[in-house]
């Protein structure tokens, strides 16, 4: 496990692409909050200690999200 990661939200092509993007979106392609998501399963389940995380997303509302998603796990688990 890394002492820290850094999380963006739009990974794809086509998350950047703006003749695919319009409003309500639906990401096909695996974001950084499937990222965020899968970490906090795998540290449930191998019971490990969250790294710190930083979110450099540029997308406000995956940023959002993804920090959202990281404080609710590290309030409920940790305290």
């Amino acid at each position: 496990m890394p002492d820290m990661i850094s999380f963006d939200h739009d990974l794809a092509k086509t998350h950047y692409d703006p003749r695919t993007w319009k409003q309500g979106f639906v990401y096909e392609e695996k974001t950084g909050l499937d990222c965020a998501k899968w970490l906090i399963d795998h540290c449930i389940d191998k019971k490990l200690t969250m790294p710190l995380t930083h979110v450099h997303s540029q997308n406000p509302v995956g940023r959002k999200n993804i920090e959202t998603i990281i404080q609710n796990f590290k309030k409920i688990y940790y305290g």
